[in-house]
């Protein structure tokens, strides 16, 4: 009369590490922090939440996190998790503060509260971790208690034993962050990681910080679509507008906050002040938040995926914002995907191909496979100058083994130096543009993936050669650019897009699919290199 499911899950600690195998296999976990879809009433209705997993599965997530800061969740999501194939990490809801264990009535309390919570996951196959909390550790140690004394005292004391006894085809986890020297280091077992994000790092600091596992990162005030704007009914046109500052997250005591945190990685990846962008055309600066973020988002979690890196899984804060505004969520609290959900989804899908810039050594492509079947693809390399030439094309076979993932040197497959990743800069750059396709035996693309060797500090142009319009009776719409198009963004109203804030070829075109609960009625599509933007036709204009 119900669903049931039986798995095997184990963690592997080997040099400090956490990577999870489920039946075996290993499994790299990537996905986000789950919040509340109604923070009020906290039982969304099964529709609302069944689109939501549906959408979460879609990014190519695999793992969410219910972390110690909100409550336990419905019955209803851990269901669906069941159902689509969604691991769940769930904290115990202890967070941020000491717990008084030595106090026999609250000792009492918190060991039925977990009881009760542990034999309600029993009938769950998605619950694969349960951890004691979030941030109590983290929280002691930043004030500067001695870590001896600054431990999880729910998670060390009470959850072991239950989770053994209760949920044994379950990992537990003590504290979230916990492993390192301080819990809060990140070079071993479980770490919350905002190098990229609010600490203003480097992109480049995902190759170099070691994490081994992040059970959260990469927050930034996302600026959600034109439309969750309108609705909302705030201008963030006006600057230091109270009502848009609300909606920023911010940490307790700093004098910053998370718009300040987005507007740093404009400034490094753009070389733009934002400031001033603001002032002279305020569109574009929200147009710069969202590529900077979508850039920050795709380009971290394509290198904590790749083969050689030493990560085991990472989850972003958050899957969902609370309040429409500028959130921490991939997607807006109208269920709206913003840029970052969609440079997510690129990376996290299941099979999938990245670029790696690796300096001195040229350029490596990543394919990765996480199907149960050995994967057999074609990988094509094109070579763009700045005038949109191909100044080379190669192609070679690669056969990726089931739940893997593979690294090609794309200077190899080219055959001759050219200066890929712009290191040696005798001269100036050759190649603006790297793309990378995989292509199945049938000729399915499985995977598209650009690389700017000189970087996203790019002049905008008059004509780009950007195009638009319908097909399929307005379930698609097609995109296509004469000259590379960075950053391209489609506007149609009330409808969602498989796929957006794209960059394109010079001479490519891309058809993507649009759900619309109304018929369609225009739109429109923008590149940030480009200047204004051009209206989505009925049909295909000739060039």
């Amino acid at each position: 009369s119900r669903r049931l499911g039986f798995r095997n899950v184990a963690v592997d600690h080997a040099a400090d590490g956490f990577t999870l195998h489920v039946n075996g296999v290993r499994i790299f976990c990537r996905g986000a922090v789950w919040t509340p879809i109604d923070p009020v009433s906290l039982n969304a209705g099964a529709d609302v939440l069944r689109a939501a997993v549906e959408q979460f599965v879609e990014s190519g997530a695999n793992m969410l996190r219910i972390a110690g800061t909100g409550v336990y969740e419905q019955d209803d999501l851990l269901s669906l998790c069941d159902e689509l194939g969604v691991l769940v990490w769930h904290d115990l809801m202890f967070a941020n503060v000491d717990q008084p264990l030595d106090d026999e009535a609250y000792r009492a309390s918190v060991v039925g509260e977990v009881d009760a919570f542990l034999r309600r996951c029993q009938s769950h196959a998605s619950i694969a971790v349960v951890c004691g909390g979030s941030e109590v550790e983290q929280q002691a140690a930043m004030m500067g208690v001695e870590p001896s004394l600054a431990k999880n005292r729910v998670g060390r004391e009470v959850l072991p034993a239950l989770a053994e006894s209760l949920l044994p085809g379950a990992a537990h986890v003590p504290c979230s962050p916990s492993g390192g020297d301080l819990p809060f280091h990140i070079e071993r077992g479980v770490s919350h990681y905002f190098g990229v994000g609010a600490y203003r790092r480097p992109l480049i600091d995902a190759r170099v910080c070691g994490a081994r596992f992040i059970t959260e990162s990469l927050a930034f005030a996302a600026i959600p679509c034109g439309k969750t704007i309108d609705d909302w009914g705030v201008d963030p046109r006006e600057p230091a507008l109270a009502a848009w500052k609300r909606r920023v997250p911010r940490d307790r005591g700093v004098g910053w906050d998370f718009d300040d945190v987005r507007d740093h990685y404009v400034e490094e990846i753009f070389g733009v002040r934002p400031f001033d962008v603001r002032y002279a055309d305020p569109d574009r600066y929200l147009d710069l938040g969202r590529a900077a973020v979508a850039e920050a988002v795709g380009a971290t979690i394509a290198e904590l995926r790749r083969p050689s890196s030493r990560c085991d899984g990472v989850l972003v804060l958050n899957q969902r914002d609370l309040l429409l505004g500028p959130g921490w969520g991939l997607v807006d609290a109208a269920g709206r995907p913003k840029s970052s959900y969609f440079a997510f989804k690129r990376v996290a899908q299941p099979r999938c191909v990245t670029l790696h810039d690796e300096g001195l050594n040229g350029v490596r492509a990543a394919v990765h496979n996480d199907s149960n079947e050995a994967l057999v693809v074609d990988l094509h390399i094109r070579l763009f100058s700045v005038n949109g030439t191909v100044l080379e094309h190669a192609s070679a076979p690669v056969k990726v083994d089931a739940a893997s993932a593979v690294e090609i040197g794309v200077d190899a497959l080219v055959g001759r130096f050219l200066d890929l990743s712009y290191a040696y800069r005798f001269g100036p750059a050759q190649i603006d543009v790297i793309e990378a396709r995989i292509v199945d035996e049938a000729g399915a693309q499985l995977g598209l993936a650009h690389l700017l060797p000189a970087g996203h500090r790019r002049d905008r142009r008059v004509d780009l050669g950007l195009t638009a319009w319908f097909e399929h009776g307005g379930s698609a719409v097609t995109v296509r650019a004469d000259q590379f198009a960075h950053f391209v963004s489609i506007d149609v109203p009330d409808a969602q897009l498989d796929d957006d804030w794209f960059h394109l070829s010079p001479g490519q075109q891309r058809t993507i699919a649009v759900k619309s609960a109304t018929p369609r009625s225009g739109g429109s599509v923008r590149a940030l290199n480009g200047y204004g933007v051009q209206p989505i036709t009925p049909e295909a204009i000739d060039r």
